[in-house]
């Protein structure tokens, strides 16, 4: 049962992962490429997960891990799909392309 359950946590942590990418690199655009922003982001997550503020359950744990995945694949389609953040992101691109080509 043990082996089962890691392997389930390990492909729950995987999409919640490259998800919170998609989410740090969306915030560090919409914030005009600010490293804080995006730390920020990726240091509440760590916060907020950790069970060293409050233990909990592996049943609770995974029904969060859930409920976070929902969240940033939520918050990711929504600007993807955003006409404003698709020039905000090709702004970005010509601007980072400006800096070193």
């Amino acid at each position: 049962e043990w082996l089962q359950r890691s392997l389930f946590d390990a492909l729950i942590y995987l999409p919640a992962t490259i998800l919170l990418c998609f989410v740090v690199c969306i915030v560090y655009i919409k914030t005009n490429r600010s490293i804080l922003a995006g730390a920020t982001v990726h240091m509440l997550r760590n916060l907020l997960s950790s069970q060293l503020l409050s233990p909990i359950s592996v049943e609770v744990s995974t029904v969060l891990k859930l409920v976070e995945i929902g969240v940033y694949l939520i918050i990711t389609i929504y600007f993807i799909r955003s006409t404003t953040f698709k020039k905000q992101l090709e702004t970005s691109i010509r601007e980072i392309k400006a800096q070193y080509y």
